[in-house]
């Protein structure tokens, strides 16, 4: 149910945007929001979208062998190249969301164990609240059904915007869509949300970024990623999460 409530909330508000003439000159989203991305650069339609993610989202619940993830908030560029290259058993580099912000993947006894060193270290690591190693090995067999959807001219759209791909770091082509791998090697493959960033950033310099779903995470993450650069656009959250309190940038 999580899968596809998150991707309708985040398709729901881009729409909202769009109808009242908020149009963005480029867009990407983080692991499961590549979908309304898709979707809203014209990749893939609607019902396409739909079909995989609900695709995905049973999948996981059935297939998909149980792990953990770890956030970790200041790794080194040594040690990120060390994972990606699978350095340490039963774990998998699942996300570089900033220049020194990662997230691990694995099995549950690896993960538990790197926490342990981490924190040992007076490092800053948190756990995720999920019960499955997302964008890791141990999510192969639920990424394999996904494998051939979305691949028919029917479930494919017309390119409208340029849109990041978390797999390449590069922009999503249509290319992409006809490959019946892309979305089973995006959902186990690692997000690379650090050169989605840089790339919009560099190439757009936009003035307003705006964060279409719960809460503010991608923002303070993407934030992370344009500081080096000296390009300091307006972060706009379109709605709170559901546990914050206060006002809103929207409202």
């Amino acid at each position: 149910v999580l899968q596809p409530a998150l991707f309708v909330v985040e398709y729901a508000l881009s729409q909202v945007f769009l109808a009242v003439n908020v149009k963005p000159v480029a867009c990407a989203g983080h692991s499961l929001g590549e979908y309304s991305a898709a979707v809203v650069g014209g990749f893939l339609s609607l019902d396409a979208a739909l079909a995989i993610v609900a695709a995905r989202a049973r999948s996981t619940e059935t297939l998909a062998e149980e792990g953990a993830m770890l956030s970790v908030a200041d790794w080194s560029s040594e040690e990120l190249e060390a994972m990606a290259g699978g350095s340490r058993p039963g774990l998998w580099l699942a996300a570089v969301n900033s220049p020194q912000h990662a997230v691990v993947s694995g099995e549950v006894q690896a993960i538990a164990a790197l926490e342990a060193e981490l924190k040992a270290e007076g490092r800053k690591c948190s756990r995720l609240h999920v019960k499955r190693a997302f964008h890791s090995g141990l999510i192969a067999k639920a990424a394999d059904t996904l494998r051939n959807l979305g691949m028919t001219e029917e479930m494919q759209g017309v390119e409208t915007l340029p849109v990041a791909s978390n797999l390449t770091g590069q922009w999503l082509h249509q290319a992409h869509m006809k490959d019946g791998q892309y979305w089973t090697k995006h959902m186990r493959g690692t997000v690379l949300w650090r050169e989605n960033a840089e790339r919009l950033m560099s190439q757009w310099r936009p003035a307003i970024v705006l964060e279409v779903g719960p809460g503010n995470v991608l923002s303070t993450l993407t934030s992370k990623c344009v500081q080096p650069h000296g390009h300091k656009p307006d972060f706009v959250q379109a709605m709170r999460h559901p546990k914050a309190s206060g006002t809103h940038d929207v409202e």
